[in-house]
């Protein structure tokens, strides 16, 4: 059975790209078998950190599901 990635860290930035505030959130995953891959997305200034963290793991995992073919 796979599973979904194990997140191991999170950092939230902020970067401004193509005229619009966006913020950087880089997350590091880990899978069943301890291989770890690190995504940066970009997500909409749109509120707290909190915001951005949820909303950047999210969009990170299903990126790492997709890359180890879990889906």
């Amino acid at each position: 059975m796979k599973t979904a990635p194990k997140i191991i860290s999170v950092d939230v930035g902020s970067v401004a790209a193509s005229g619009r505030e966006k913020r950087a959130v880089t997350v590091r995953a880990q899978n069943q078998s301890q291989e770890t891959l690190r995504i940066t997305v970009f997500v909409p200034d749109e509120g707290s950190d909190a915001f951005a963290r949820e909303y950047g793991v999210a969009r990170a995992k299903d990126l790492a599901r997709q890359f180890w073919g879990l889906r």
